[in-house]
């Protein structure tokens, strides 16, 4: 084992990860997570598994006494001795262990006890014996700091999910997923002072679920934009994707007890230098118990994909992000501050669903900006929630912001969402010609009025419009 020494090796082969894990599994409070919620379980096994290749490789650096560096090595100059040699300076080789070594009484005691036995029985039980000090010695030092990093990760773990369920509590959608971006955004520790502002908003998103329809066909016409029709040609491409797989001889990756021969650790073939421990190798062999490199390697896997390009050779692309521009202005104060928030919560939430970023700007004379499917994005939102309208309404500069961040490589195939009362001004004919533009390039431009008194002439650059009242909706 210790030929070419190597920590996170030793790990792996002695199990001590995959017991943390499997008891981390087993906690009741982690196992009522996962059962409850789709996605639950892939969330929890990704930062599991990141937790552990992190830990691997802390732990594959853990500082050990000069003493013990200096047994290890001893060790492996003695593996290199034949029985015969080894017999006749082992008492010398016990009087180096006295004061040194943890191991010196146990190695007295082999010497003394098994003098009479063959050479190579002998010394096949001492380098056992020994090695099996050296491991345990290493994995108590593991342990204790196995323990040390599993106490963060669960603390981690119960934080996501206690803030996790306050959002899923929130919303509409019964069968919302988790998903990675909430999980990643229940990271925060939240702002709960600011939580009873949520509850408002999601208890008037339940009062309006209009709303909620609203966010899912923006939603939607993302896939819409660009569905295949009739008249669409159909293209099936082989694609070639590589996939991580074990067993593939690409590198070693760990040790493991199985019966493949040809895999089969070199120390293991020991055991058929001497007739009379040959009977212990078929024994390990029947019951699969010898040592077996572990590997893993690259897999290519060719899938078959088919893409629609329709009349004006538009591809189908991924569903891009969501930019909400919502008017924080003195005029929306009252219920269409409500709903504009409400509003906002929808489309979060659809946003966390289709995993799709989103941006928040609200505006009035100037605009501020939030990521609220980004690590920080609850008390974003939480923020945004506590804000109280007020000030004037100056659409473009935030609409233009909107258009410049559309020509970016992030928000290619993006949503922008205007929530107001479109009580403003005409924009200038620059503005215009610059959606014009965008909409060549697959974005697409919604608003959603929550007052009777829009500008018409505002609402010509928009794709599709809402119009939204308490009672009723429509969409033209």
């Amino acid at each position: 084992m210790f030929e070419n020494f190597n920590l996170a090796m030793l790990l792996s082969e002695t199990g001590i990860l995959e017991a943390v894990i499997a008891e981390i599994l087993l906690l009741p409070h982690i196992m009522m997570f996962i059962e409850k919620g789709k996605g639950a379980k892939k969330v929890i096994h990704h930062q599991i598994q990141q937790w552990k290749d992190n830990v691997t490789q802390e732990l594959s650096q853990i500082e050990l006494s000069d003493e013990f560096k200096q047994e290890i090595i001893s060790y492996k100059e003695v593996q290199t001795w034949d029985p015969d040699y080894f017999s006749a300076h082992l008492p010398h080789l016990i009087t180096t262990f006295e004061n040194e070594s943890g191991f010196y009484l146990k190695a007295r005691s082999l010497s003394q006890l098994n003098m009479k036995k063959p050479s190579a029985m002998l010394y096949r039980e001492f380098m056992q014996t020994w090695q099996k000090y050296l491991v345990d010695k290493i994995t108590e030092l593991q342990k204790d700091e196995i323990e040390i990093h599993k106490e963060k990760l669960l603390a981690d773990i119960y934080k996501r999910i206690e803030n996790s369920d306050i959002f899923l509590q929130l919303s509409e959608k019964e069968d919302m997923e988790m998903g990675a971006p909430l999980w990643d955004m229940s990271k925060a520790t939240l702002k709960k002072q600011k939580l009873p502002y949520l509850k408002k908003i999601a208890a008037q998103l339940k009062k309006n679920p209009q709303l909620l329809d609203i966010a899912e066909n923006i939603g939607r016409s993302a896939q819409s934009a660009v569905a295949p029709d009739a008249l669409s040609e159909k293209t099936t491409i082989d694609e070639i994707h590589e996939v991580e797989r074990d067993n593939i001889p690409d590198d070693v990756v760990g040790v493991y007890p199985h019966d493949d021969i040809s895999r089969m650790l070199a120390s293991e073939s020991v055991y058929l230098s001497d007739p009379e421990l040959e009977i212990l190798f078929y024994k390990e062999l029947v019951e699969k118990q010898l040592l077996n490199y572990q590997f893993r390697g690259i897999e290519e896997q060719h899938i078959s994909k088919t893409y629609y390009q329709n009349s004006t050779s538009k591809q189908m692309k991924p569903k891009g992000p969501f930019i909400i521009c919502l008017d924080v202005s003195g005029s929306m104060q009252g219920q269409p501050e409500k709903l504009a928030k409400a509003l906002t919560l929808a489309l979060m939430q659809i946003a966390l669903e289709q995993q799709r970023d989103a941006k928040l700007m609200i505006f009035s004379k100037d605009f501020i900006d939030y990521d609220l499917t980004g690590k920080t994005g609850v008390n974003d939102l939480l923020d945004f929630m506590s804000y109280t309208f007020h000030g004037g309404t100056d659409l473009e500069p935030v609409l233009a912001r909107g258009i410049n961040l559309m020509y970016e490589n992030r928000f290619q195939n993006a949503d922008m969402v205007v929530i107001s009362d479109f009580i403003a001004p005409s924009q200038p004919v620059t503005l215009f010609n610059k959606v014009k533009a965008l909409k060549n390039q697959e974005n697409r431009i919604h608003a959603i009025t929550l007052s009777p008194h829009a500008n018409p002439s505002v609402m010509r650059i928009f794709d599709k419009i809402w119009h939204f009242t308490p009672s009723r909706f429509h969409f033209f």
